[in-house]
């Protein structure tokens, strides 16, 4: 129960930490302290999406025991399944460049896996 209820609060964080780098992304915007390009939004918020997403691979892996990296594949592949439904229903298209950049935040999540398992066993021994 309690690992369930550690990876519970890792997703709440990651949620949280993406509303905030989303309210402060969109003030920024909203003043035009930013440029507001369509090209420079898309790969400000996908390098944001590969922050967070490393961010949360790596909080995933530290709060779990066994099959680090399979848990937080399965995990991720459910959110980004999600969030390409969300897409598909929200637009009514889906380009080529929408599947590389989840692609990067699956990378990205578990290169912050195998950070973590690294960084766990060296602080282990």
């Amino acid at each position: 129960m309690k690992q369930i209820t550690n990876k519970l609060i890792v997703i709440l964080a990651t949620i949280f930490i993406l509303l905030l780098t989303s309210l402060v992304y969109t003030f920024l915007l909203y003043t035009n302290k930013i440029n507001n390009i369509s090209d420079s939004i898309y790969k400000t918020t996908t390098f944001i999406g590969i922050v967070i997403f490393f961010i949360f691979g790596l909080l995933l892996t530290l709060v779990t025991k066994k099959k680090k990296l399979l848990l937080t594949f399965l995990t991720v592949f459910l959110i980004l399944t999600i969030l390409i439904i969300i897409k598909k229903l929200s637009l009514g298209y889906f380009n080529k460049t929408y599947y590389i950049k989840y692609a990067l935040y699956l990378t990205s999540s578990l290169l912050g896996s195998i950070f973590a398992t690294i960084f766990k066993r060296k602080n282990s021994h």
